[in-house]
């Protein structure tokens, strides 16, 4: 994660919303994420991708 982080530190700083829109759509359907913030889902997308259920173990 950390590495992530740091190699994509200029988008989230710059983009802080478009990554917190991506990271609910791209978060798992039952994942505490989704389930607290199901309702800042944005309405304009209206096709997702087909995610887990849970988090993987990885």
């Amino acid at each position: 994660m950390r590495r992530f982080i740091l190699y994509w530190k200029w988008v989230v700083e710059n983009y802080p919303l478009q990554v917190y829109a991506s990271a609910l759509v791209f978060s798992p359907a039952r994942s505490v994420t989704r389930g607290l913030f199901t309702q800042e889902e944005r309405k304009w997308i209206t096709s997702g991708p087909i995610v887990e259920d849970n988090w993987n173990a990885c």
